[in-house]
């Protein structure tokens, strides 16, 4: 019989389970970090002088460093993690919709910020640490999601090469569109003199061309519509490098010298007012992708075609009653014969 000592002994000796810390913590590491770059930048402009600029922009960063700064403590800090075990919460569920706010809340802030004429053109900081936090917040999400087994980007772009850069290409081109239409109603409800107002009616069909053939190629993918067509199929190089053309004239004549996507930051020279938008970057990110529909296109024709090979020679063994005949080579022949003799 062990006495009371002994056993409280072997209770203090236990080891403690060990602290698994949360697999995505560089993700929320970057989201705070650039979260911290945007509202520090923010700060050290003087409002007063800026005009259409709130302190609402800055809302953005802190709301999302705090959330961030507090899955971090949680994870790191033993005596929290042993108490509050937030990646296990709700089985998970509640850091999901923790990343899927932090998402949908910096598209918001990168809509504000990034409008055009917004805050994010007086300090570039700004700018690029709105979109870095909107990435790392959808990559950890995609992490988040993959860890549970739903979906990921890598499963949802992984039918065929060329899909991830049809999705890019939809993504720009909403951007790109979006972007102009901001363009064109500021420049109208201002009465801004704006020397080039016939292209940004152009800059807008550019996008708003581009955004249905996306679509129409991504559901054909995913065999929603045409299921004849297939990835690879002779259709869609000839789709992407009409695509391919119309973003090489777009990017032309919309980055030209005091076009309406000539600057990121805008510029007021000769009495011509620039504003600030996301047409430069989204012009050319839209022709790089159309260029690597056109390039990868060659791959996954080969894919197919070889898928179409194998298909075709599984069913020629399949017939004939389940008896595959292989062919014998002329050594196994000879053998043959000699036995026969």
């Amino acid at each position: 019989m062990t006495s009371p000592l002994r056993s409280n002994k072997s209770q203090k000796s236990k080891p403690k389970p060990k602290l698994i810390c949360n697999k995505k913590w560089e993700g929320y590491l970057a989201i705070l970090l650039a979260s911290l770059v945007n509202f520090a930048s923010i700060s050290d402009i003087a409002f007063d002088k800026v005009s259409n600029i709130s302190e609402i922009d800055a809302v953005f960063g802190v709301v999302s460093f705090l959330l961030s700064l507090l899955v971090l403590v949680f994870d790191r800090v033993k005596y929290l993690h042993r108490k509050i075990e937030f990646q296990n919460l709700y089985h998970g569920k509640l850091e999901g919709y923790l990343l899927l706010f932090l998402t949908l809340w910096w598209i918001v802030g990168v809509g504000v910020m990034t409008r055009a004429g917004g805050i994010a053109y007086r300090v570039l900081n700004t700018y690029g640490s709105a979109w870095l936090a909107l990435g790392q917040s959808v990559l950890t999400l995609d992490h988040w999601s993959k860890d549970k087994d739903i979906i990921s980007i890598e499963e949802l772009t992984g039918l065929s090469q060329t899909l991830r850069y049809w999705y890019v290409l939809l993504i720009v081109s909403l951007i790109e569109m979006g972007s102009a239409v901001n363009v064109l109603v500021v420049v109208n409800k201002n009465e801004q003199d704006y020397h080039s107002t016939g292209k940004m009616e152009y800059a807008v069909a550019v996008g708003a061309v581009s955004v249905p053939i996306t679509i129409l190629a991504i559901m054909i993918h995913y065999q929603l519509v045409c299921p004849k067509v297939k990835p690879g199929d002779t259709i869609e190089i000839i789709a992407a490098l009409l695509l391919c053309v119309w973003w090489i004239v777009a990017v032309s004549l919309l980055t030209a010298d005091n076009a309406i996507g000539s600057t990121l930051q805008g510029s007021c020279e000769d009495g011509t007012a620039l504003l600030g938008n996301n047409l430069y970057l989204s012009l050319w990110i839209g022709l790089y992708s159309a260029v690597k529909i056109c390039l990868k296109w060659k791959a996954q024709r080969a894919m197919g075609t070889m898928g179409d090979v194998i298909k075709a020679r599984g069913l020629e063994i399949g017939d004939g009653n389940d008896e595959v005949q292989v062919p014998l080579s002329s050594a196994e022949e000879e053998g043959d014969n000699d036995s026969v003799e």
